[in-house]
């Protein structure tokens, strides 16, 4: 009788679902309730099945794409992406018609590029990988009747989702290295030839072809390549723009900055892409010294426009040049003048972090575009964002599979000097903006970020005081309340350990007189109940 209820409540769904697309919902909360009530009634962790996608109407996948953001929403997002991936692959093949009804491969890499799911960056990548693969078939690089060429395909794929590129490729597409190609070639080779010395010693585990075909390899490489290139490509308009201020064709600089603007505040997502491709062009040309001193002023006014814009849109938008720029310059050596400079590429590069976090946390409300920041900071800090070696993070994650979640179950390491790069002040701002409820695993990450810098620089702690991690302890939160309580004890056990003797005095005689035990065995109820009576003495309570 259950299943009769749910199986009726589905037909319902789906017949809101063809109202929808009927209609051309514009709402985006009502999709998103459409999407949750699908979930619900038919998916298991946040995937749908094949069958339950194409049971809904066509229209249906498309619309989601043009009305919801989901880039936040971990379960949603890898809804959304199971959603993609099944409406634009029938069989076993990618349809190339389907994948224009979503809008082509750009709306692949918009979503791949702001999801945080680690699984929905998985479905994003096979999507990209089977459209390379038929470019390849097309243009006859790989024989579709070829066990051969399927052997070396398959291979290839699998070493590569064994070192998480899935992970990796979004900073390939913001910005790719000039040596990524043969850098990887060379890593896939190495990768062979081991697995080919353990499938020959142990005579078992999957099959390893006894050669790698280094053209194959290297085409489906350059295909990811030219689909950054592709998805950044400039019209005719924008590249003149360019050319105007970079070769000082312009009489008045400010004139064409202008008109980037208008092209930001157009409401047309293409002009607005564009327009964001240049600032990010311009913004490297500064970095490597070519931009000419007369553009030099005006960008810096339209950076600081951008980022403080009272439309959230257009401050991710620009958000996303600075990204872009962050990969520039983790992968480029910085210029001979820079090198030198306040500790080169690294302070660089957080340099433009801080500037531009504390321009757009300053009119930012609620937790508007600090998912952005928070992904950068954890770009500059984390050895997995630069390292497509490190170990493998897409298992056990759990709901939540996100690198926030990796970062807590200790999958990912801090480097500590860029971390001291990056400014306190940007860490307990974006930490004040972000939900307890709605984002948890964020709230951790940067309480552990803010711990950390000041355990390690008093110059911090001193900026933080401790106030602030007393201020902590009353929070609703319960596990921010104990994690800032642990922290508490072992600052205080290792700076200043006088005070931690009186601290540990007071604690045993308030469970001798309370007879409670259970306040020697935790952080948070030992420093809850001193803070309280402390706060007392201060009232004048008894």
């Amino acid at each position: 009788r259950t299943m009769a209820i749910l199986d009726r409540l589905g037909g319902v769904v789906r017949r809101l679902v063809y109202l929808a697309c009927i209609h051309r919902e514009r709402s985006g909360r009502v999709l998103e309730w459409m999407v949750k009530c699908l979930l619900l009634l038919g998916a298991r962790g946040g995937r749908m099945s094949r069958q339950q996608v194409h049971g809904l109407d066509r229209r249906f996948v498309p619309l989601c794409l043009r009305r919801l953001d989901l880039h936040a929403a971990v379960v949603l997002s890898r809804t959304l992406s199971s959603l993609l991936a099944n409406f634009v692959i029938l069989g076993k093949a990618l349809d190339q018609n389907q994948l224009r009804n979503v809008g082509g491969f750009k709306v692949v890499i918009r979503n791949y590029l702001r999801t945080l799911s680690v699984e929905a960056r998985d479905n994003y990548f096979v999507l990209l990988h089977d459209y390379i693969i038929h470019r390849m078939i097309a243009e006859k690089i790989v024989e579709v009747g070829s066990p051969a060429d399927q052997e070396q395909l398959h291979f290839v794929m699998r070493v590569l989702r064994s070192m998480d590129f899935s992970q990796y490729l979004p900073v390939i597409l913001r910005f790719t290295p000039i040596h990524f190609i043969d850098d990887l070639t060379d890593h896939v080779c190495a990768q062979h030839k081991r697995l080919l010395q353990l499938a020959r010693g142990s005579g078992g585990g999957p099959p390893v072809p006894p050669r790698v075909d280094r053209k194959i390899l290297s085409q489906l490489l350059h295909g990811f390549v030219l689909l950054s290139k592709k998805y950044y490509e400039l019209d005719y308009g924008c590249k003149t723009i360019l050319q105007d201020i970079l070769h000082g064709a312009a009489e008045e600089p400010v004139v064409s900055f202008r008109r980037i603007v208008e092209l930001f505040l157009s409401g047309h997502d293409e002009k607005a892409h564009n327009a964001a491709a240049i600032v990010f062009e311009l913004r490297l040309f500064l970095y490597q010294g070519t931009l000419p001193a007369s553009a030099t002023k005006a960008l810096a006014e339209l950076c600081e426009r951008l980022a403080t814009h009272e439309d959230a849109s257009v401050r991710e938008l620009y958000l996303e040049t600075t990204h872009r720029l962050l990969c520039a310059i983790a992968q480029t050596k910085p210029p001979a003048e820079g090198e030198g400079r306040r500790g080169g590429a690294l302070q660089l590069a957080a340099d433009a972090l801080n500037t531009d976090a504390n321009a757009v946390l300053r009119v930012t409300r609620s937790s508007q575009n600090v998912g952005q920041l928070l992904e950068m900071v954890f770009f500059l800090v984390t050895a997995q964002c630069a390292n497509m070696q490190s170990a493998s993070i897409r298992h056990s994650l759990g709901e939540s599979d996100t690198i926030y979640s990796a970062f807590l179950r200790g999958k990912l390491s801090v480097s500590l000097r860029a971390l001291a790069a990056v400014d306190i002040g940007v860490l307990c701002s974006m930490f004040q903006h972000l939900s307890s409820r709605i984002h948890g695993d964020q709230k951790k990450c940067l309480l552990h970020l803010i711990m950390k810098k000041c355990l390690t620089s008093k110059a911090d702690m001193k900026k933080v005081g401790m106030g602030y991690f007393k201020h902590l302890i009353r929070s609703r939160h319960p596990e921010l309340c104990y994690i800032t309580s642990q922290f508490l004890l072992d600052y205080l056990r290792h700076e200043k350990p006088d005070e931690y003797k009186e601290l540990m005095t007071r604690i045993i005689t308030t469970a001798r007189k309370t007879n409670n035990l259970m306040l020697l065995g935790n952080p948070y109820l030992q420093l809850r109940c001193l803070l309280e009576k402390d706060f007392a003495q201060e009232q004048g309570v008894e």
